[in-house]
């Protein structure tokens, strides 16, 4: 029997101190009943990274995961690096490369290392993919480092979601592997709607995303649990990304959950780091309740059309055998 493939340890970094939306509104011009609504939607505090480059939040979340593993991972085991964002701004202008710079400062000889940007917050769920298939090679090297930076450029205007989230900058990191396993990873599922893949700034796809992105959401939780019926849906904890409360309590009602088993407080206290969420919410919450024997289900939405939906169960759990789409 093949081994399991999972996470062996996780780490984020917020620059700073988290900033509220109630008092950083006021001095930007936010309207009071805009800031009320956003506190309303669970949202009050996030993170600003204005005074820091790509490379460096990257850097600093690898250098505190590297902190916390097994002391026996050597930097030359390390086969694959993948950094996934959302913004496609989240990338310095060559010739300085977040990838390079990060292969330099570690002394990282990686086989291959890429970035993926165009599937926005669902980003991370390929690079997790990619991942886990490197990982399927029994010749390959046994560790894979997944590294995650997003940041907002510009005024409220840029940094406010709508009234559903607070944009906050970041950088997360996490190591994949065979042995020392925190969790064991159930490949990922994806959904795709390419009539969105311009974007809510596109005639009326801003519209058209508000009216199918719960249902599309909904339904890609139902499939991915119904593809894998030993999940324990029971004692199943959901990760969503750390925004759009409202919108959350509509899925979970979709699909029977009752809301305890969201955990939504990383809404109010980080903000919404876009391709970072899975990463920090794994971090503050999810490790600790797989450590307790609970499944953990982390999802990424994004307002392009595409869905990311991903699994970690406990390594005590029974193994669902990786399987690939398609």
């Amino acid at each position: 029997m093949k081994k399991p493939i999972g996470i062996i340890d996780a780490e984020y970094f917020l620059p700073g101190d988290a900033i509220d939306i109630s008092t950083w509104g006021r001095v930007h011009g936010v309207e009071q009943k805009r800031i009320e609504a956003l506190k309303r939607n669970g949202c009050r505090y996030f993170y600003d990274g204005t005074d820091y480059s790509d490379s460096s939040l990257v850097n600093e979340s690898v250098a505190r995961l590297w902190k916390k593993l097994p002391k026996s991972i050597k930097v030359e085991e390390i086969g694959l690096i993948v950094h996934a964002r959302t913004q496609v701004f989240s990338i310095p202008a060559p010739p300085i490369s977040i990838l390079q710079n990060l292969k330099n400062t570690f002394q990282f000889q990686p086989d291959f290392d890429m970035s993926i940007c165009q599937l926005a917050c669902a980003s991370v769920y390929k690079a997790m993919e990619i991942g886990i298939r490197y990982l399927e090679n029994p010749d390959a090297r046994p560790y894979v480092l997944v590294v995650t930076s997003d940041r907002v450029f510009g005024s409220a205007s840029h940094r406010i979601r709508q009234s559903g989230g607070i944009q906050s900058d970041g950088a997360a990191a996490v190591l994949l592997g065979r042995k020392f396993l925190k969790s064991i990873l159930v490949a990922p599922k994806f959904y795709f709607d390419s009539r969105l893949h311009r974007g809510p700034l596109y005639e009326d796809n801003s519209k058209l995303i508000a009216q199918t992105c719960w249902r599309d959401s909904a339904n890609l939780i139902k499939e991915y649990l119904d593809l894998h019926p030993s999940i324990d849906k029971e004692r199943l904890k959901v990760l969503p990304i750390n925004a759009d409360l409202t919108l959350w309590k509509i899925i979970l009602k979709t699909l029977k959950m009752p809301e305890s088993q969201l955990f939504s407080e990383n809404i109010y206290r980080r903000g919404h780091a876009c391709s970072n969420d899975f990463i920090i919410n794994l971090s503050d919450i999810g490790l600790a309740n797989l450590e307790k024997g609970n499944p953990v289900l982390s999802f990424g939405q994004s307002n392009l059309g595409v869905q990311g939906c991903l699994v970690n169960l406990p390594k005590t759990g029974k193994f669902c055998e990786v399987k690939r789409e398609g």
